[in-house]
């Protein structure tokens, strides 16, 4: 009994620490896109010099990072998942954000969170479910979505089989998390809207259609950045600064080119979906590339948002196409390309649930079988 109230007050402590921690790092975040936006498009001419100082830095450090370091740490094998790490991690995201490459922030916030929890957990002689505990707190702190969080943690460290012990403690720490950033004025981003899906075989064979196209499109992002990240590693290892220059070069004309709309994680395009319908032919294709050639390059942050983005993009232009409403594509989108990339269906379809609704039951499910068909070794955690 005593094991287990001490788990729990360590989930508890978890979630503390790591929310409170990943709002400040919000807060940071914005204030770094803010003073970007300030300074546009001259910021973008940073792009190649943070490139080359991230590069530098991290050959300095001589450890890896990113979130092969945490899912090494789970397994118990040799992982420089360490704060020290994490908070070269967190700056390198901040430097990433502020010149404007294309890259989001969950990545850092799950090291992040999982460092933390280690260190705090070995304080507490706590041995089990202590990275779950931390990747949970850390998604939940940053999307405020603490069931999502939740299956997340427990899906994504074992490809055989859902970690059902681990549900209680990474609950408590990611509803924790959510709480303390509520604190700070974060809250989750909800997007409601009345679709009655109407059960016919047209509407079916289209939204298989639908989810098909959408999961390709996320086992080509995952196939595409493993494969351009192993090309560079061991094909060019000599060369690994002049990759680095001209694939930041690209980037600037990129951003400069198209006057940032593809800088940061993406969240600006999903409002233009969702919220104002300013949707671009160009997006989908400028977003999918310009996160590649950012993660390629080595900045920091990860592809999670840029992920939701991409998912949501896609499922607009595909809405179109096949004649259903653009907003009932794009919320299975932001889903579905994420559960792809990463081969979480489940965590996908409670994602599309927790966002979006309840209505979107019968879709989810389907996702969720298609999903579990798919289900591969290509994701963009190659540790995994």
């Amino acid at each position: 009994m005593k094991k287990y109230i001490i788990l729990i007050l360590a989930a508890v402590g978890v979630g503390a620490i790591v929310g409170t921690i990943e709002s400040f790092f919000k807060i940071l975040v914005n204030q770094a896109n803010w003073y970007r936006a300030q300074f546009m498009p001259y910021i973008f001419l940073l792009i190649p010099f943070a490139g080359i100082l991230i590069l530098l830095a991290q050959s300095q450090l001589k450890e890896k990072n990113g979130m092969d370091v945490v899912f090494k740490a789970e397994k118990n094998e040799n992982s420089s998942l360490s704060l020290k790490n994490a908070c070269f991690a967190l700056v390198s995201c901040l430097i990433s954000h502020f010149c404007g490459v294309s890259t989001g922030r969950a990545g850092v916030s799950m090291q992040m969170g999982a460092a933390i929890s280690k260190h705090f957990c070995n304080r507490m002689n706590v041995i089990e479910y202590v990275i779950p505990m931390g990747v949970a707190a850390a998604f939940s702190g940053l999307f405020c979505c603490p069931i999502t969080s939740t299956v997340f943690a427990c899906e994504v460290f074992n490809t055989k089989k859902f970690q059902y012990k681990a549900i209680i403690p990474c609950l408590i720490s990611s509803s924790t998390a959510t709480l303390c950033a509520a604190l700070f004025g974060f809250h989750r981003v909800s997007y409601v809207f009345q679709y009655s899906f109407a059960i016919e075989i047209k509407n079916i064979i289209k939204l298989l259609i639908l989810i098909l196209c959408l999961t390709l499109i996320g086992k080509a992002f995952a196939f595409s950045l493993n494969s351009l990240k192993k090309f560079i590693n061991e094909k060019l290892p000599n060369n690994k600064y002049r990759i680095i220059i001209i694939l930041s070069l690209m980037i600037m004309m990129f951003m400069i080119f198209t006057q940032g709309r593809y800088s940061g994680s993406g969240e600006n395009l999903i409002e233009e979906v969702f919220i104002n319908g300013n949707v671009l032919k160009s997006d989908i294709l400028f977003k999918f590339i310009l996160t590649l050639l950012s993660a390629a390059a080595g900045f920091y942050g990860g592809e999670v948002t840029p992920l939701f983005s991409i998912g949501a993009l896609s499922g607009y232009m595909l809405g179109h196409i096949l004649g259903f409403p653009v907003f009932f594509c794009s919320a299975l989108g932001y889903g579905t390309v994420f559960m792809s990339a990463t081969n979480a269906y489940l965590t996908g379809m409670v994602l599309i649930l927790e966002v979006f609704g309840l209505d979107f039951l019968l879709p989810c499910l389907i996702i969720g079988i298609i999903g579990y068909l798919s289900n591969c070794t290509v994701s963009i955690y190659p540790s995994r």
